[in-house]
Formats: C-alpha cells, structure tokens, sequence
C-alpha cells in the first residue's frame, strides 16, 4: 500500500506493510504515480539496497534529466550528500556530470529568505534571480523583494542593478576595510565581496558605479556599529 512519509534521504513516497516501511522509490516518482492513477496492480521495479547517500545520489541523477525539476529540491539534497555524508562539491559534480561551480551555486539557494523560496517554488522568481539574490544576505535580500511585489521583476540584468542599490561600495566604507579586528573581519579577501571569485558571472557590469560592493549588509552594519563604539569610546 503506497504511503507517503519522511526519510533522510528526502523521498517523498514508499510501501508500507502492517505499519512498517518497507520499500522507498528513488527513482521513478512520476510513474509510480502514473501507475497508481491508471489503477495498477502491478508495476516492473528494480530492487536494490543502498545507504542513504547512494540514494540521494541516485534520486539527483534522475531528477536531474527532468526539464522542470524543482532547483530547491536539489539544492537540499546536494547538501544533505555535503554536510551529512561528506561528499565534496567536485565529487557531487561528478557524480552529477556537471562543473563543480554549478554544484556550488545550486546549494546556495539554501541561502535565500522563506519569501525567495517560496518565490522560486512557485515560479515567480526566475532561477537566475535567484541566484544572484542568494549571493547577499538575508537582510539585503528582503529589502530587494520589497520593491517587487506589485510589479514582475525585470530582466537578470536589470534585476543585479537592483541588488546593487541595497548593497554599500567598499571603497566608500565609513570603517578601515583593513581592519581585521573589526566584526567579521578584514574585507580584502571576504567572499562576500562582489568580485570574489565564484561571483564574477553573476554580477559581472551590472554594478552601477566602479568598485566591489560588500554582498553582506549585516556584516557591515556590525563593523560600522562597531567603528562608531570605538569613536565614543
């Protein structure tokens, strides 16, 4: 009897026999259900025992051939095979026979506010927007949906120019950008800065004026709350 419930692996769907789970499908999620809306009886399975891991593996391949396949689901399943089972981004990449950046941007979705999943699940966010938006933090990232939310978010380009306006230039930084004593750090090799490596292609000649922008305005807030401690004191 087909049953729905939780599993670490994250499948949705398995075989439930005298209250115990028996059986869990990995693959072929659509025509389990194909087959259950056409009545029958009897489906051609292939049977197999793997760990957890295997079987997260397994479930991204397929869903990976699939032309709408939800980038949310992937990206929990990507890290799940990361934090949970070890798995490097190259050796997910490899499995998956895509470059080790895409592995890498896919599982930053997770970095996106409740509003941009949801956005993104109902397809109103465009997986490119989405991924330039999981790139600052939460903070910024509220403050830019604000501006969209009686109107259709324009192109990818002009969306990046958009970020920009709620983001700070570090050249203009009311704080020693050198400063490693300061809140999270110095800002000269932070990740978060506009043209840190992995973030060149997202925001490449969108950024309206010269200069790297810092991609996390809570981190900058705290250094210049900070600073402005130090000048009292």
């Amino acid at each position: 009897e087909p049953e729905e419930y939780g599993h670490e692996t994250g499948g949705a769907e398995g075989f439930v026999v005298d209250g115990h789970h028996t059986h869990e499908v990995i693959a072929g999620q659509r025509r389990y259900h194909a087959a259950a809306l056409a009545g029958l009886a009897e489906v051609p399975c292939r049977v197999v025992a793997l760990d957890d891991a295997a079987a997260i593996e397994l479930a991204l391949v397929e869903n990976s051939q699939r032309v709408d396949c939800d980038p949310l689901d992937e990206a929990e399943s990507i890290d799940r095979l990361v934090r949970d089972h070890g798995r490097s981004p190259e050796e997910v990449a490899s499995r998956l026979g895509r470059p080790a950046a895409w592995v890498r941007r896919r599982r930053s979705l997770l970095g996106l506010c409740d509003d941009a999943k949801a956005d993104v699940r109902h397809g109103r966010l465009p997986l490119g927007h989405a991924l330039a938006l999981a790139a600052i933090d939460p903070t910024a990232q509220a403050e830019v949906l604000k501006r969209f939310t009686s109107r259709e978010f324009p192109s990818l380009k002009s969306f990046t120019r958009e970020i920009f306006y709620a983001l700070h230039l570090i050249d203009s930084a009311p704080f020693d950008t050198a400063d490693d004593t300061l809140p999270g750090g110095a800002c000269g090799g932070c990740p978060k800065r506009s043209d840190a490596q992995g973030q060149l292609d997202l925001f490449a000649g969108a950024a309206p004026a010269a200069g790297a922008y810092c991609l996390d305005v809570g981190c900058w807030e705290r250094k210049g709350e900070a600073t402005w401690d130090r000048a009292k004191a």
